[in-house]
């Protein structure tokens, strides 16, 4: 981390990032873990309930899918 700021001219000490990853480090990890579950659980929802995407509907029916220009509302 101290070589990727220092490239950057940021010059710190390896103590000052120990002291940023343990006081920011399990706020991280708390958030990804929470989107993580979020994510599953609304899959598991969305499996339980039978209904598909218009994407899952397309691919199951081998349609092709449309460019990125035809998604996009003018």
């Amino acid at each position: 981390m101290e070589d990727l700021l220092a490239e950057r001219g940021i010059d710190i000490c390896h103590e000052t990032v120990r002291f940023w990853w343990n006081r920011f480090g399990p706020m991280f990890a708390a958030d990804i873990k929470r989107q993580r579950i979020s994510r599953k659980r609304a899959a598991q929802l969305h499996r339980l309930s039978g209904r598909t995407s218009w994407l899952e509907d397309r691919a199951r029916q081998g349609m092709a899918l449309p460019a990125g220009d035809e998604l996009a509302s003018d």
